[in-house]
Formats: structure tokens, sequence, C-alpha cells
């Protein structure tokens, strides 16, 4: 059974919204997360449904949001291909210090590069499926609708559930044995 490691009591699961700021994004909202919820101090902790599928909806929703890259969307982009500063500039046809220079916000990201990113992005982190010609368009589109405007990105809300593995959404409606207070994840 887990515990509270501030006070020692039980947690309690639940389900909720959960800022998912371990994934380097700031705005992006768990909807319909597992929480452990203690049952003392009112501590919380999320339980993470499976990175590479998330990360997936991370991406197709970050395509088509209608505002520019800030370094810290860079960096995931970045990360979520596993590639180093230098192997990132030899895709983008720039240098390790202007990418340093994006992902710490000391400079923006030209239009067009950014474009091609975005264009990369559909190519090699999405499904095959996913990455069709008409997402291609979309997302030229959104880049040609931005402009050289400067939005803040809103907040991207990933419904949690659909990636969580099959055991864990199996046992959403169980009593956990464990449970001191009976609880139940809740659907």
């Amino acid at each position: 059974m887990s515990r509270c490691l501030k006070c020692s009591s039980p947690f309690r699961r639940t389900r909720g919204d959960h800022r998912y700021v371990e994934s380097g994004l700031s705005f992006v909202v768990l909807s319909q997360c597992i929480l452990l919820v203690c049952i003392a101090c009112d501590v919380s902790a999320a339980v993470l449904p499976n990175a590479e599928t998330l990360h997936i909806a991370i991406v197709e929703k970050l395509l088509r949001v209608p505002a520019r890259f800030t370094g810290e969307v860079i960096r995931f982009v970045r990360r979520s291909l596993k590639l180093t500063g230098d192997e990132f500039a030899g895709l983008l046809g720039t240098s390790r210090v202007e990418v340093s220079r994006w992902e710490n916000e000391h400079s923006g990201m030209h239009g067009l590069t950014e474009l091609r990113l975005r264009l990369q992005m559909i190519d090699l982190l999405l499904p095959p499926e996913s990455a069709t010609h008409a997402t291609h368009h979309e997302v030229a589109t959104v880049m040609t609708d931005l402009g050289f405007g400067n939005l803040p990105i809103p907040d991207l809300i990933i419904d949690a559930q659909a990636h969580y593995g099959a055991d864990v959404n199996r046992r959403r409606m169980t009593r956990h044995r464990d449970d001191p207070v009976g609880a139940e994840l809740e659907s």
C-alpha cells in the first residue's frame, strides 16, 4: 500500500486534473488522471499514464496550436525526437548555438524554421496513420494564419484515461484490498 511521504497516512485513489510539468511543458493538463490523495493531509501524487502514447497526443495537439513555439516546446520536441542539440540543429539546418538560444528564449525561431520543425514532427513523431498529407496541409495553414504574432500557448487538455494500460483501466472500478477507506477509482 502506498503511503504519504509527509505524514505516512494511506492514500485514496481518485481521478482528476494534473498539470503535467513532468513533461517539461507547463501548459499541459491531464484530465481524468489517476491521483493518489492522502486521507490525512490532502497531499496528492499523480499516477502517470504511458509516456509514449501520451507524448504522441501532446505532439498532435502542439502541431495545431495557433501560437509560436516557445523555448520549452522546442526543448520538448528535441527530447521527444531523442536528439542532441547538434543533431537537432542539423535536422533544421542551423547551429547548436541557435538551438540553445531558442530553448533558452534568447531568440525566437523564424517562421519558416518553425514550419519545417512542425512538418518534421509529423513525419518523425506521429504514427503513419496520422502523418497524412491532410495533416501537413492543416499545419501549414495554422502557420500561415499565425503570421508573425506572438500569442501565448493555451493550456492543452489531454484525456489521460486513454493512455493508461489495459490493466489500469480494467481495475478502475474495483475496490483495493489494502485501501482502508475503500476508495474506488471513478471512471
